[in-house]
């Protein structure tokens, strides 16, 4: 999907009640999970996690499969049906549409759907039998009698298809195949003064909407935004309530596109409701908001969108998550003083044990004498340096300068005896800060001792950001005497970061046994981080981490998180691929404790999610037992 179609975006309708303009996608869980092709179908499986499989799987697979299983519920089966023609099933539709007229005869749908797989598979003379045998039963529907015309055309007879499309527009001059093919007969003939002129014709019928829509259009183009705006104020009182979806999307569509936006606030905001109008519109009255820079607003919108849990709406919600986050940043930074106060926000041990953690009771016991060590991060060298470069979104450097500190923190903790503290420094009103350039051994030190808790080393993390291929540093000195007892770098690819820092973590330790008298221990055997993309992930996962938790701590001011859902979406994608690994699926329990106190709501949208993960991979051990309770007591 390209996100930028949808700004303002012209596409055509896809009323649930018309099924020549159908997008839905049914979602199922595919067999395997293949690379995108010309002809693929985009399916979601029950976690939400979306697929691409050939037509013919879909079909075989997935398709008849469902069809046969609700061919007794009319809605359910007229949905499939819908997405069935959409995706070019015609053949296989018209068993199941057959079925749909004989249990749902007074409804037009059924007959709809069949007569457009009879058309679709050139049986003419039976799509003509249907539509005729609906209108005889039960009387003139627009949309059927827009078809029959289609048929009529079908067989060379323009004369006679013009003539029941006009009937069809009497009985619904709404409809919008219908309004756009006669539309464009007589704009073929008389040009845009004869498609003006019937679109006046068509504005006089009763209940008639869509033709004042397109005059307002014709208006907002000779910048009349009086006129657009009478007739806009008509089409709604015509079309009743709830306003169709399509009405307010193309209302909505064309003022933002001609550049009347307060408009768009005015006629289209008091009507939305997201449930109803869903993306299209929604979408519209995002970037209205967003282009006023009424920020809050926007975000309002998003979030009422992200609640209805759509996975087809992923990609443009989080593009939209990021650009508010963007422009909130850059807007608070000009209104802030230049006065800055740094906080040091220290985490000991691994991230996910803090806060009353009942993992906790699983980490190794540590010695009162064990030797202490501080990381510091959040050292970024770039080709353009300031010493803070504070109230920034986050990105892949900054978090990488985040998410390594942390992650050499739970290895050391984890597989030596010594006491591992991270210290995350944090700009008040701001958030997280990152420094330009590195800490001198004599500066670390005397900043790491204002903390109440002595160290014996401390590690000085350096991403250096200046080439493609990224290099990392850790600076381990000794605090006593200030001096760096060795500086450990690698290089990676920013993309697959991850198995380099799990080598580099095992660089860190042997060098701290060597220089420092720390022993190494057994690892847990529930601690375990895949050296594949699996570890990119997961130090991804911690960085996202560690915002939630800044979130809940009360002496931090200001940062904020965009992307909540995809946090959590996150985790629970990295538990899935990886279902047995222990390690994940405490991050993920930790993770919904610290999001459920930010954002409750957002960790209720994955509950049924979380609970069928637990139930189709339940996990042995104390460490099963502790995190299905952490789960439960969540939930």
């Amino acid at each position: 999907m390209n996100i930028f179609s949808w700004l303002f975006g012209k596409k055509k309708s896809d009323k649930k009640d018309h099924p020549d303009n159908t997008n839905q996608v049914v979602k199922a869980l595919p067999d395997k999970n293949q690379e995108k092709n010309t002809n693929d179908i985009k399916v979601y499986d029950k976690y939400g996690r979306e697929f691409y499989i050939t037509k013919e799987q879909w079909k075989t697979k997935v398709l008849l499969d469902n069809l046969e299983k609700v061919k007794n519920n009319p809605d359910e089966l007229y949905n499939i049906l819908l997405s069935a023609l959409h995706d070019g099933f015609f053949e296989e539709a018209i068993k199941y549409s057959e079925i749909l007229v004989e249990i749902d005869a007074q409804n037009s749908r059924g007959t709809i759907i069949l007569g457009i797989a009879y058309m679709k598979c050139k049986r003419l003379d039976d799509a003509m039998r249907v539509f005729n045998n609906f209108i005889k039963t039960f009387g003139d529907d627009g949309i059927v009698l827009t078809n029959l015309a289609k048929v009529y055309a079908e067989k060379g007879n323009q004369l006679k298809a013009e003539s029941i499309l006009w009937h069809a527009l009497e009985v619904d001059p709404n409809q919008e195949n219908g309004l756009g093919w006669y539309a464009a007969i007589q704009n073929e003939r008389g040009g845009e003064l004869a498609l003006l002129e019937t679109y006046r014709r068509i504005a006089t019928f009763p209940e008639s909407w869509r033709a004042q829509l397109l005059l307002a259009r014709f208006s907002l183009q000779k910048k009349d935004i009086e006129t657009a705006r009478k007739l806009y104020h008509e089409s709604i009182e015509n079309a009743g309530s709830p306003v169709p979806e399509d009405l307010l999307r193309q209302m909505s569509g064309d003022l933002g596109n001609n550049g009347y936006l307060k408009e768009i606030i005015e006629l289209v905001e008091p009507h939305f409701q997201a449930n109803l109008y869903g993306i299209r519109v929604g979408n519209n009255l995002i970037k209205t908001n967003f282009e006023l820079a009424k920020l809050q607003e926007a975000k309002l919108i998003l979030n009422q969108l992200y609640d209805l849990n759509h996975p087809d709406w992923r990609e443009i919600l989080a593009y939209w998550d990021i650009e508010i986050a963007k422009k909130g940043i850059t807007t608070e930074s000009k209104n802030m003083p230049k006065e800055e106060s740094i906080a040091l926000f220290s985490i000991e041990g691994p991230l996910w044990c803090r806060d009353n953690s009942p993992f906790a009771q699983l980490l190794p016991p540590k010695d009162p004498e064990s030797a202490k060590i501080f990381i510091f991060g959040n050292t970024i060298l770039q080709s353009e340096t300031s010493q803070n470069i504070g109230a920034q979104l986050a990105d892949a450097p900054g978090r990488a300068s985040r998410f390594i500190p942390l992650f050499l923190a739970e290895q050391i903790c984890l597989t030596t005896n010594a006491e591992t503290h991270v210290l995350i420094p944090w700009i008040q009103t701001k958030g997280f800060a990152v420094f330009g350039n590195p800490n001198s051994e004599k500066e670390l030190c005397e900043l790491i001792e204002k903390n109440e808790v002595l160290t014996d080393f401390v590690f000085n993390v350096i991403v250096d950001v200046t080439s493609d291929i990224w290099a990392i540093t850790v600076n381990i000195i000794r605090r006593i005497d200030r001096i760096s007892l060795e500086k450990i770098t690698v290089k990676c690819k920013p993309e697959n970061i991850g198995p380099v820092v799990l080598e580099l973590s095992k660089g860190v330790k042997k060098s701290l046994i060597r220089y420092t008298g720390v022993n190494e221990i057994a690892k847990p055997v529930w601690y375990t981080i895949p050296n594949d993309v699996s570890c990119s992930d997961y130090l991804l996962r911690l960085e996202q981490l560690i915002t939630v938790v800044c979130m809940n701590q009360d002496y931090l001011e200001g940062g904020g998180i965009h992307g909540e859902n995809e946090i959590m979406e996150g985790i629970l994608f990295l538990n899935l691929r990886n279902p047995l690994n222990k390690t994940f699926r405490i991050v993920l329990a930790h993770a919904l404790k610290q999001m459920k106190k930010y954002k409750p709501n957002v960790v209720n949208l994955f509950k049924e999610k979380i609970l069928l993960l637990q139930k189709a991979h339940p996990l042995a051990g104390i460490e099963g037992e502790l995190i299905s309770k952490a789960i439960a007591d969540i939930f």
